[in-house]
């Protein structure tokens, strides 16, 4: 009862729709007074109303009943109108105590969207179109406090309404596998479930993020594994040339002869398919991985190799002649030692310039990492993915292996983009329910190419969604990346933060309000004053007292840090300017019963075509290699010329080519030149 005086007291009553009410409300009090009583019974003297049947009321009576029923009507609507804020408010428990805005007025036709949560006020479920959510948004919050339930929530959604989801863990959590199997599960869509865990190579799809695309695309996902290098001119000079080899020798390894390439063409024109799709969704050229492009940095005999394939396909093609060129600058000035090789590569100088890219690459290829990424027919592709909206969980193993996590994730991330690129021009391959792609921990994999997908992928209908802990998991690629992402992400979501900066910047991106702020002051006094000589008793007193009370408005912060600070776990507030909304997450889960009967995961693994692609693989016949390039290193015997064959004898029989490609013409050596190399 205190907090409904309180709340008539304090709220302001005034507009059309209260003066009304206030009106009605006097007239029907005014009404029952005698001298309006006399009033209305001279105007309505004589006159009867019906009630029911024979019953008939006199006028007075009734004059006088329907303008204190009036009155009451009015009443009620303003008490009601009044008291509507004490009310409703906080019917979810919450320390923020932030009145939120309206929900979002979307017309019919964008009423599909996600729901976000509930506000803590009133319990308004709040939702967000696709086409807001296509204009991308940030979550940021310790851990613990609920980013990840509130991705879950999303995501749940996404997919029971069939869209398709790429969630980013930047943590591997094996129970949230489990938990997005489970979901995929019980909407009807576990076929469309995908892993990429290079954690656990037996529970994973196979990936490779290098085998598709131009090969500049290529080449700047590899890139993308190199920290930016414009502060530093040396670091660049190494960056770019690497980036050079990677384009010559992919444009090489793609390379097709003319007859296989206009056939390609006359399939595209029978199917009406755009040349352009047909170029970045299928293997051109020999299939290759992560060994293959690090042993072309680092061995003369898989870049012989490379040479004499190309020139059997496509010797007047320009791959071949700019793969000529780039090595003929790693050339060694003289022959003096006699070292009989085809290119005369100084492959010292060439893994000094791309040692770095190279080690990266057969960081991939090795381990378990190599079980997942070193497939020639991969179980998932990216832009299929997006396109048929498959669900596609990717585990980083920051902790274990964080630096290839971290790679790996920047890899994922430059195959996102050059995926919504192809978008991009391909219209009819966009989703027709946006694309999700939430980035947990993104702060870890960033890189400074992310903002661009920020800028432009909302045109392809991919969402991104990426969740940090602090601002400086932007600001630790450079401040123009953090404020480029701030200002590309339509929605921003702020869980407890328990940095002060963070807390404080995301205060003033909420930004400001005007309240009223209302002062009262109150006092008294009491004075006596007397005379200390005089005859009579004259004597002064008095008393006084003031009462004053005033109001003033002021600007200060919408939701001050502190309050951030101190959200609960599950609690956030959420900005989509000029809205504010807090609200609490829902947390889904799947009953006990529902699990046990999904049971653990299971991998949809595709049928291997292998046999249907050419490969270069490279390790097939890395030993080879190896053994020639010992054979190089070998030193001359006294009074011989390194690389000269010695005198082989008439009975022994001439030494078997040892690759059945062809290399031993590029060493033409016969075995005994080498024996005795341990002497």
């Amino acid at each position: 009862m205190n907090e409904i005086f309180q709340a008539l007291r304090s709220e302001p009553i005034g507009g059309t729709k209260d003066t009304i009410c206030l009106l009605v409300i006097a007239a029907g009090f005014i009404s029952a007074f005698p001298p309006m009583s006399g009033y209305i019974a001279g105007y309505s003297h004589g006159l009867t109303f019906p009630v029911v049947g024979q019953i008939k009321i006199p006028g007075t009576l009734a004059a006088e009943l329907s303008l204190m029923l009036a009155a009451a009507v009015a009443a009620y609507h303003l008490t009601y109108s009044i008291l509507k804020k004490s009310r409703s408010r906080f019917v979810i428990p919450t320390s923020c105590k932030v009145e939120s805005s309206d929900p979002m007025d979307y017309p019919p036709n964008e009423s599909n969207g996600l729901i976000l949560g509930y506000t803590t006020d009133d319990g308004t479920p709040i939702t967000i179109s696709d086409e807001d959510i296509c204009r991308h948004g940030l979550i940021e919050g310790q851990t613990g406090m609920g980013k990840s339930v509130f991705g879950k929530s999303l995501m749940f959604q996404q997919i029971q309404r069939g869209g398709g989801l790429l969630f980013v863990d930047g943590k591997l959590d094996s129970d949230n596998i489990q938990e997005l199997y489970e979901f995929a599960v019980y909407c009807g869509r576990g076929k469309d479930f995908q892993v990429i865990n290079p954690g656990q190579p037996e529970k994973s799809n196979t990936y490779s993020p290098i085998l598709y695309g131009e090969p500049d695309e290529i080449a700047s996902r590899i890139i993308s594994l190199i920290p930016s290098t414009t502060a530093s001119a040396g670091a660049d000079y190494y960056k770019q040339t690497s980036n050079l080899a990677l384009v010559v020798f992919i444009s090489a390894l793609q390379e097709e002869s003319p007859a296989t390439v206009q056939q390609w063409i006359e399939e595209a024109k029978k199917t009406n398919t755009p040349l352009e799709y047909l170029n970045s969704n299928r293997i051109k050229g020999r299939a290759f991985n992560f060994l293959d492009l690090a042993l072309l940095t680092m061995n003369e005999g898989v870049l012989n190799n490379l040479m004499k394939t190309i020139n059997q396909l496509a010797p007047n093609s320009m791959a071949r002649k700019n793969l000529s060129i780039f090595l003929e600058q790693y050339a060694k000035d003289q022959n003096l030692d006699g070292t009989i090789t085809k290119l005369n590569v100084d492959l010292k100088r060439l893994k000094e310039m791309l040692g770095g890219i190279g080690a990266r690459m057969q960081q991939f290829g090795s381990g378990n990492f190599g079980q997942v990424l070193n497939s020639y027919n991969p179980e998932v592709k990216m832009y299929e993915a997006i396109r048929d909206s498959k669900i596609t969980y990717v585990a980083l193993p920051t902790m274990g292996k964080d630096v290839a996590a971290q790679n790996l994730g920047k890899m994922v991330v430059a195959d996102l983009r050059t995926s919504i690129s192809w978008l991009q021009t391909n219209k009819e391959d966009r989703p027709k329910i946006p694309f999700l792609a939430f980035l947990d921990e993104m702060s870890s994999y960033s890189t400074e190419a992310l903002n661009i997908m920020f800028e432009q992928s909302r045109s392809a209908r991919v969402a991104l969604l990426p969740a940090i802990q602090t601002d400086s998991g932007l600001t630790n690629i450079s401040e123009d990346f953090a404020e480029r992402i701030l200002a590309n992400t339509e929605l921003k979501v702020f869980f407890r933060l328990s940095s002060q900066d963070t807390a404080l910047k995301a205060s003033e991106l909420i930004g400001e309000t005007t309240r009223v702020l209302k002062s009262t002051s109150a006092g008294s006094g009491v004075s006596a004053s007397a005379q200390a000589l005089q005859i009579g008793p004259n004597k002064a007193l008095s008393d006084s007292a003031n009462f004053g009370t005033g109001e003033r408005e002021q600007a200060e912060p919408f939701v001050h840090q502190d309050v951030i600070k101190s959200l609960q776990p599950g609690e956030c507030v959420i900005l989509k300017s000029p809205r504010v909304w807090n609200i609490r997450v829902p947390m889904i889960e799947l009953s006990p019963e529902i699990r046990r009967a999904i049971g653990p995961l299971r991998i949809n693994h595709a049928k291997d075509n292998i046999a249907r692609i050419k490969t270069f693989d490279a390790m097939k016949d890395v030993d080879d290699y190896i053994l020639q390039a010992q054979r190089a290193r070998v030193r001359p015997a006294k009074g011989e010329t390194k690389g000269k064959d010695k005198d082989i004898p008439k009975d022994q029989p001439k030494a078997k080519e040892v690759n059945a490609e062809g290399y031993s013409e590029l060493m033409p050596l016969p075995e005994n030149a080498f024996e005795g190399i341990g002497e």
